[in-house]
């Protein structure tokens, strides 16, 4: 029986723990995206994935996971969290790049 609290519990914990951060990614999505919420499609700014994973400290897969299959429904309509984002790759420094030249 203490087994199966413990599990309970920790399941509880875990339900919890993953609604806070949608929650949290959520509201940085639409503190970001404010003037598409009012202003419609020409207003929408391109928000890259990093950017709130940086603003909320967490990391970019996580993120990626939160927002997918995930909704939200706005004056605007109801839209998958990812369809807020611009998903690209951060730049590699050039220190780590292998710099290759072209042949013409």
């Amino acid at each position: 029986m203490a087994g199966q609290l413990k599990e309970a519990k920790w399941l509880i914990k875990n339900v919890r723990q993953s609604f806070d951060t949608t929650l949290r990614v959520s509201c940085a999505i639409v503190e970001c995206q404010r003037q598409f919420l009012e202003h419609g499609a020409v207003a929408m700014r391109p928000l890259v994935l990093h950017e709130i994973a940086d603003e909320l400290e967490l990391h970019e897969f996580t993120i990626s996971r939160v927002t997918t299959r995930k909704f939200m429904r706005t004056p605007r309509g109801t839209f998958e969290l990812k369809y807020y984002l611009v998903v690209t790759l951060r730049p590699i420094p050039v220190e780590h790049a292998q710099l290759q030249q072209l042949e013409p």
